[in-house]
């Protein structure tokens, strides 16, 4: 084997061990509650507080159930739902 298919093999090898880290996160980010909880935790950070959560169950990819979701504006202004249920299908986004 030369030393350029060598490289090839690597790189090829590199790529490959890259995608399936990628889908296996993508995974546990979509059909886990740990995934779910750590999206929503991002979500409240990003907000600096703004948004927020009593509790949520289900996964990102079907149904989600958040109980206590709160919303408070910087003028004042506040949205509460007590309870919210999301089915969400992002494979749906591919179909088209």
């Amino acid at each position: 084997m030369t030393r350029t298919r060598k490289w090839l093999l690597r790189i090829g090898i590199a790529f490959g061990v890259l995608a399936a880290i990628v889908a296996i996160a993508a995974s546990w980010l979509l059909y886990t509650t740990a995934g779910l909880n750590f999206a929503l935790n991002r979500g409240v950070a990003i907000t600096h507080g703004q948004f927020s959560y009593a509790s949520a169950s289900g996964t990102l990819g079907g149904e989600t159930t958040l109980v206590g979701l709160q919303y408070k504006n910087s003028d004042g202004t506040t949205l509460r739902v007590k309870n919210a249920t999301l089915d969400l299908q992002p494979w749906a986004l591919l179909a088209n």
